[in-house]
Order: C-alpha cells, then structure tokens, then sequence
C-alpha cells in the first residue's frame, strides 16, 4: 500500500498503477487535484493524489498494479455515482471498531448525512454556524458534549444569506469566542452545482463537516417526491463516504408543526428525507431567550439518549448555551391519547393536504407508519374536513 514516504520503489508503484487506471479515473483525479496526469514527468505528484484520494472508490483501494480497478464515471450533479463492492462478513468483522466513531457525541457521527430541523426562525442556522465555529475553533466540546475533531475545518454553505449578512451574524457571534480558526470556516454562497463545488472544495481542503443551510434551495424540487428526494439525499451520502466526511443538512418543518410534539411528522416533505439521514435533531423556541433541541431520529444513539432534550439558554452575541437535561414528558410517563392523537392527525393533514394521497390511502399509510394505534377512517375523516387535498393524487 502506498505511504507518504517517496522513494525509487514507489515511484514506479506509481507507475505501475497508473498504467492500469483507465481514462476515466484519470479524468477523476484529474478533476480533483486538478493536476496533468504524466507519469514520466512527475511520478512524485502523481503518487502524492493517489495517496490522497486512494479511497475514492469505496473501499476499492488501490493496492497493487495486478488488481481491477472499476471504472467510474460521474457524469452530472444529478447522477453522482460511485462504484460497487462486495466484502465478507469475516472481513467486517476483522475491521470492525468498537462504536460508530463520532464528530459530536452522540448526535454526529464522523461519517454521514444528519439533518436539522424546525420551524421558521427557530434559530437554525444560528445553531449550525455556531457549531461549526466551535469545530474550528478547536474546541473539545460543543455544549457541553465531546467534540472529536480530525482536520478542524468546516465548509458551510448558505442559500438564504449573502456577504453581508452573513458577515454580521459571523462577527457577532466571535466578538466573545471563537476567534481563533476563522480561516478555516469557508462558506460557500451562490453555489449552483453544490456536488462538483463539494467536491472541489474537501478535494482543497478535508473538513470534519458540511453544512448545507438549506438543503431545499439547493434541491431545487418538489420535496414530497420520494424517488428524486433519494436520489438527491444518496449524492450527498455518496459524498460523506468518499470525503470521510459528516454533511448536515438545514430544513423547515410544515407550518402547524410548532404546537405538536417534536416528531419525524413535522417535517416538511417526503418520508425519505428523515429515512435518509442518520441523525435527525429538531430545534424551537421555548420563550425569547430558551431552546429546545431534541432528538427526532439517531441511528447510532443509545436509546437512553434519545429521550433527552437539550434545554439551551441564547445571550446577546446569538450563541447557545446549555442549561439543563431534560427527559421527553412522553418518556416519563405514558404518552397522553390526546398527545399521539395530534401527531397522528397532523400527519394525516401532511398526507392529505401536501402530498395529495386520498383519504382512503391516508388511512392506509397511517396504518404502516403507527401500527395498530393508527386511527380508524372514521376518526380521521373530520381531522381533514375543512382541508383542500391536494392536486397530484397518489394511489
């Protein structure tokens, strides 16, 4: 395998592999290092990209000029690609860890899409860029929850606010901390192909995360239709493997979510963007001066953990702090009828009104999502009188 160390013998490793690269890989790397591929000129460089960029293929890493290397083609931000492969239960097991390495415990993991949510003005982006200060900042928690921190470095990018404003919330919020590492919190404005300027910026730089605030602008779509939400959310997964990176998407919930309980149902679009993401945390406003973050969905937190929120108090220079722990009300008790009538009714008005389902294939989906506390026809058919259903019927 190839080392950091250049000598004789690695240059012609060098060599040697790039003879069996095909054109399209070479167009890759090219791509990304943005260099002339010439081995009988510059091995050396040519060796230091595939050193770099070596796991690019997902987990074909290039080993030695007698193995097949796939090709792999990514032809357009819309159809981002990367190749297959196939390993063995006795190979997972053999270089299986511990735990799921995370960049915030136990929210983020190191490598993977995650999402926040909530409704307007909640204080999202506030709370995004306030963690990604804290990670370039260098510090060991953020929240007082660990941090665990490879490059220190984050890629922000922002569809709802230009230079200026963004120039405003960044200064307030490092008058009193957070000062050091600015240089690396890059933002990204006015991205058009968010995929190929992803990729060009980790090729760059690597960063611990990415944060896309919000993924709907960039998206572009109709967030109700599940098999183009997929598609989408699978390019920016296919990134965080490649980059071995954690990108953190920014969304709204519906806009009669803020009086129901936090819940996979607030948000705003098609079950596949939570089914997507392995960390769902939906943040909102308590009073003027209080937040609420809790854990809608976390496919490597301990069930314990789930039922906590997180109480955090806001100061003058817009940052959070933590206050308190808090058990779920749910959790500490059994859940109140009323309490899960309302989730239930508010994803009936979801299904009914957004995605524009019938209310007979309401009923049934409600049936697949709560099992046999789903209600019956007869009690959700006055939940939806007095609602439109919407244009496009699914059957």
């Amino acid at each position: 395998m190839f080392t950091k160390e250049t000598t004789p013998a690695t240059v012609n490793q060098s060599k040697e592999v790039l003879s069996n690269l095909t054109d399209n890989q070479k167009e890759y790397l090219k791509s990304l290092k943005n260099v002339f591929f010439d081995p009988e000129n510059d091995p050396e460089q040519c060796l230091e990209v595939l050193m770099d960029y070596k796991e690019g293929w997902e987990g074909n890493i290039i080993e030695n000029s007698e193995e097949d290397i796939p090709e792999e083609k990514i032809t357009s931000d819309d159809d981002l690609t990367f190749n297959e492969y196939t390993i063995t239960g006795d190979k997972l097991v053999q270089i299986a860890v511990d735990s799921i390495p995370h960049l915030w415990y136990p929210y983020f993991p190191t490598t993977g899409l995650v999402g926040i949510s909530g409704a307007s003005e909640a204080g999202k982006s506030t709370f995004a860029r306030q963690l990604a200060l804290a990670i370039c900042n260098d510090e060991n928690t953020f929240l007082e929850h660990p941090l665990y921190l490879q490059h220190k470095s984050v890629l922000y990018i922002s569809t709802e606010d230009d230079q200026t404003s963004m120039s405003v919330q960044i200064k307030k919020q490092t008058l009193s901390r957070y000062r050091d590492g600015l240089s690396r919190f890059k933002l990204g404005l006015n991205i058009a192909n968010v995929f190929t300027y992803i990729q060009n910026e980790l090729t760059k730089q690597k960063a611990d995360l990415v944060v896309i605030d919000v993924w709907a602008d960039l998206y572009g779509e109709s967030s109700n239709e599940l098999s183009k939400v997929r598609k989408n959310l699978n390019n920016y997964s296919n990134l965080c493997r490649s980059f071995k990176t954690c990108i953190c998407i920014i969304h709204h919930n519906t806009k009669h979510s803020k009086d129901n309980e936090p819940s996979k149902t607030n948000l705003n679009g098609s079950q596949a963007i939570e089914a997507k993401l392995r960390t769902l945390l939906e943040l909102r406003e308590i009073n003027g001066t209080s937040k609420q973050l809790s854990i809608i969905k976390g496919n490597y937190i301990p069930f314990e953990l789930k039922k906590k929120r997180l109480i955090l108090s806001q100061g003058d220079d817009l940052n959070l702090d933590f206050q308190a722990e808090q058990l779920y009300e749910v959790e500490q008790g059994k859940k109140s009828q009323n309490s899960f009538d309302e989730v239930c009714k508010e994803r009936a008005i979801q299904l009914y009104t957004v995605e524009g389902y019938s209310q007979h294939n309401t009923c049934k989906i409600l049936v697949k999502e709560f099992g046999d506390k789903a209600p019956s026809y007869g009690k959700m058919n006055p939940w939806l009188k007095g609602y439109k259903k919407g244009q496009a019927k699914k059957e």
